[in-house]
């Protein structure tokens, strides 16, 4: 009886958990649209991704207030929803980002050396969550993105 109750919490919490993408800056990843961001945000165009068919834009990390951040740059859909963001923070802050994501998202591959590039990949949904810090490197970086958009690499 014991294991049946445990069974069917952990297919419970996988269900509810599992398919939901994640809210970043207080807009759904895959849900949320480009007009949505702009009436928010201070948005500028910039040159498009080598081999991703999107619209990219900057925003000031100062307009979002969060802690840390040193650029943010976030990604369209050619029909304007709203499918993926990169954050650039310091090089020092890879270790507090981690655990962060690590308390909100599964962990589907990480690499960690105590020397080297440190890269860990995450999912959430139909969501992909990257935290790299290359080696010898003063930056670290979190991009999400949507599985649908890397399938649009020409």
């Amino acid at each position: 009886m014991k294991s049946c109750v445990i069974v069917a919490f952990l297919l419970i919490f996988s269900f509810s958990t599992g398919r939901a993408d994640p809210q970043i800056f207080g807009f759904k990843l895959g849900k949320a649209t480009y007009s949505q961001m702009a009436e928010k945000l201070e948005m500028k165009q910039i040159t498009s991704l080598p081999g991703i068919n999107a619209r990219v834009y900057s925003v000031n990390p100062r307009d979002l207030k969060v802690k840390d951040v040193e650029r943010i740059t976030v990604i369209f859909t050619p029909d304007g929803i709203f499918s993926g963001a990169l954050m650039v923070y310091p090089g020092g802050c890879f270790n507090s980002v981690y655990r962060r994501l690590l308390g909100k998202f599964r962990v589907v591959y990480a690499r960690l050396p105590v020397v080297g590039t440190r890269y860990v990949r995450f999912v959430d949904g139909n969501t992909i969550i990257i935290l790299k810090k290359p080696y010898q490197k003063y930056i670290t970086t979190v991009i999400y993105i949507q599985k649908s958009l890397l399938g649009t690499f020409r």
